[in-house]
Order: C-alpha cells, then sequence, then structure tokens
C-alpha cells in the first residue's frame, strides 16, 4: 500500500500553488474559482490504485471487520473470565475500543498528512498484532481492557486511517466507488470473523499446553530442515562434479529409503517411546547431515550414503511426529491438535526452501553447502524442543498411551 508513498501523498505536498490558483484567491466571482485538487492530478485507476484499494480492503476486512462483531467478545466475557462483573461494566471495553480507533484517526490522520501512511502502517501493525496478543492471554478485567480497548484499538486506528486516506490520493470522480468497494470489507470481516472467533479461541486453548507448544515447534524447525535436502541435494550434487548420470537419482534413492523409515521407526517407537523415538530420529538426521552432505558434497559415495540415511530419517519422522502429538492429546482433540501442529508445520514448508535457495551462490563451492548448514542448525534447535518438552502423555481413554508411559520419559 505503500510502496509509492509519493505518489499516494502527490496531490497533498504539491504545495498550495497546486491547489489553489492565483485567480481563486480574487475576489472575483465563481467564474474565477478553480477547484482544489485538480481532477487531473488522481488517476482513477491502474494497476496500482487498484491495489492500494484491495490493501485498504483487507486492512478493514481486519480492523474495522473486529469492531462489527463486538458483541462475540462481549457474550465471551460475559460466560467466561468476566462473568463477575455487570454487562455494563464489560460493555466499557468494547466501546472504548471502539473510541479509541475511531477517536484516534484526528491524530492518525494529522500524521497522515505530515509523513504519509508509511508510519501509519508501521506503527499499527505491529501495535495490533501486540495487543491481540496479549488479550489472547488475558483473564482479567484490568489485562483485557488495556490489551483490546488501548493497544490494539491504538494500532487498529493508525492501520484504518492510512487504509481508508490513502484511498482518497488515487481517485477524484471514482473516489467514492473506490471508498464503497473499501468499506464492504469491514462488512464482509463482519460475517466471517464471528464465525472464525470461537474456532480461534479453541485452538489458542491448545497453544497454553506447554507440551504441546514444544512438540509442534521442535516439528516446525525439524520439518523447516527436511526439504532443503529434497529441494538442492541434485543441484548441489551437480555444482560439485558428481556424474550427471547419477544425481537424477538422489531423490528416487531417498524416497526408497523413506519407505522403509516410515514403517520401521513406527514399531520401535510404540515399543521404547515415541519422543524417545524422535530424539534419535532428529539427531541421526542432523549428524548424517553434518558428516555426510556438507563434508562429502564431492564424493559420490558420500551423496548416496546421505540419501540413504536422511530417507530412513526424514521417514521416521513423517510417521513418529502424529504420533507424539497424539500421545499428548485427549482422545476426542487428536484432530484438531494434529491439524494445528500440521498448519504450523505447513509455514515451516513454505518458507524453508527459499531461505536455503537464498544461501546458494551462483557458483561451485561453499554456498552450495550452506543449505546443509541450515538444515543441522534447524534440526537440533527442533532436537531441543524434543527434548525441553516437559510433562506426562495424557493418559486417559484407551491402553495406548499407559503402555507407553514407562518409556516415554526414560530420556526427558
Amino acid at each position: 500500500m505503500f510502496a509509492d508513498e509519493k505518489k499516494v501523498n502527490e496531490p497533498l505536498r504539491a504545495g498550495p500553488e497546486a491547489l489553489v490558483s492565483p485567480e481563486a484567491t480574487s475576489l472575483g466571482g465563481p467564474e474565477d474559482e478553480q477547484p482544489i485538487n485538480p481532477a487531473s492530478n488522481f488517476p482513477e485507476g491502474g494497476r496500482e490504485a487498484w491495489l492500494v484499494v484491495f490493501g485498504a480492503w483487507c486492512a478493514l476486512f481486519c480492523t474495522f471487520g473486529l469492531i462489527t462483531c463486538i458483541g462475540v467478545f462481549l457474550d465471551y466475557y460475559k460466560k467466561g473470565p468476566l462473568a463477575e462483573y455487570s454487562p455494563s461494566a464489560v460493555s466499557w471495553i468494547t466501546s472504548s475500543q471502539v473510541f479509541v480507533q475511531t477517536g484516534g484517526s484526528a491524530v492518525w490522520g494529522r500524521l497522515y498528512d505530515n509523513y504519509g501512511p508509511r508510519w501509519l502502517l508501521l506503527i499499527g501493525t505491529p501495535l495490533y498484532c501486540f495487543g491481540l496478543m496479549v488479550l489472547s492471554l488475558s483473564t482479567e478485567y484490568w489485562q483485557i481492557f488495556p490489551a483490546q480497548s488501548v493497544i490494539s484499538a491504538l494500532g487498529s486506528g493508525a492501520i484504518f486511517t492510512a487504509s481508508l486516506t490513502s484511498t482518497t490520493s488515487w481517485f477524484f470522480q471514482k473516489r467514492a466507488s473506490a471508498f464503497g468497494i473499501v468499506n464492504s470489507g469491514s462488512s464482509l470481516g463482519g460475517v466471517v470473523l464471528p464465525i472464525m472467533i470461537p474456532s480461534a479461541s479453541d485452538y489458542i486453548r491448545h497453544l497454553k499446553d506447554p507440551r504441546l507448544v514444544f512438540t509442534i515447534l521442535g516439528g516446525f524447525l525439524f520439518f523447516w530442515g527436511m526439504f532443503l535436502p529434497l529441494s538442492y541435494i541434485i543441484i548441489q550434487a551437480q555444482d560439485n562434479g558428481i556424474p550427471l548420470s547419477l544425481a537424477p537419482y538422489l531423490l528416487p534413492i531417498i524416497n526408497a529409503c523413506s519407505f522403509v523409515g516410515r514403517i520401521a521407526p513406527g514399531f520401535l517407537a510404540d515399543r521404547f517411546g515415541r519422543f524417545n523415538c524422535m530424539m534419535i530420529i532428529t539427531a541421526f538426521a542432523g549428524l548424517m547431515t553434518l558428516a555426510l552432505w556438507i563434508p562429502g558434497s564431492t564424493s559420490a559415495g558420500a551423496i548416496i550414503a546421505y540419501a540413504v540415511t536422511f530417507g530412513f530419517g526424514s521417514g521416521g519422522y513423517v510417521s513418529v511426529f502424529p504420533a507424539c502429538v497424539a500421545q499428548i492429546s485427549r482422545q476426542d482433540e487428536i484432530g484438531t491438535r494434529t491439524g494445528l501442529a500440521q498448519l504450523i508445520n505447513a509455514f515451516a514448508a513454505l518458507t524453508g526452501s527459499p531461505l536455503g535457495g537464498a544461501l546458494i551462490s551462483t557458483g561451485p563451492g561453499r554456498g552450495a553447502q550452506l543449505p546443509g548448514a541450515a538444515a543441522v542448525l534447524w534440526d537440533y534447535h527442533g532436537l531441543f524442543c524434543f527434548r525441553v518438552r516437559g510433562g506426562a502423555p495424557y493418559s486417559g481413554r484407551g491402553h495406548a498411551c499407559q503402555g507407553v508411559r514407562r518409556y516415554s520419559w526414560e530420556l526427558s
């Protein structure tokens, strides 16, 4: 939205002579008056203009859209953490939120005129997110009120002002139409967010379990590094002189060994403990990357050996990780917790390979080894998370969790 800040504020910064012509300052009649901000200064469309509209639409979806569903918050507070407070006392939270967000525009608008939308978004976005994060951890009135009514409301007001006001710099004749499109984002937010918030609060409840948090974090870090060999082992092999006839077979070797790795570790995990087995898999994959892929990148034998061992280790992770999540979950919550863990892992898969690719140099040499080093680093951070994860496994329905209790914590 603020990629071209100079253009966004060009009509406002052009100076008085561009806004009002000399004739308009005379005492002449209406025929001598000139329009303020001539329509010729506005693009009235184009890719950049409509991207501003789209960005503003998304911003209002997240900010004013949340304001339009404050009833969900009041219902939650009265049934949950603020049940002992009167409806009037609870409603001060949401009414103050609306006041601070909309009333704060007087300050944010002045800052927009002087500095443009960039600083409003750079300040408002983290402030808004921080306020909502603090709100998710709040259980008392004195915690909820500043988080929702002050911190997040100030950030939301900055985003709201920057988004709505930026649109005016791109449209003149179509300004009302653009405003209509932008403001429709808050309406759609009022449709979607009341449905999402109760589900989101359930996910937040699960993330308050430190056992699950450390398990998911360990899985995220392993997943972050797991796709680096799958993405770059062929490129690295070719850069380091491995025969071209061999390089295309490295991925089939990894996946063939992953077939075995997805079966055998599962039986071992049921016998010796899921988390114990996961720690061994994580350490094994990291050691093989450190011992074979990085120093042996110029050796065909080392690369093949690494493809075999990494395929086995990565396959073990894929099989054992869901079992670890299930072990610390109630039977009626396994689906939700496993889905939440896989969602977070998806972000690791999304960013891991691009980050590894950024480390590769344009030619052969040490640059091609950096993804391997990154894989080891993330792998051992994952090992740490699996190691420090505390608590006892859930021992509710069924005998499966109880049967591994004496093994699961020997290494923890």
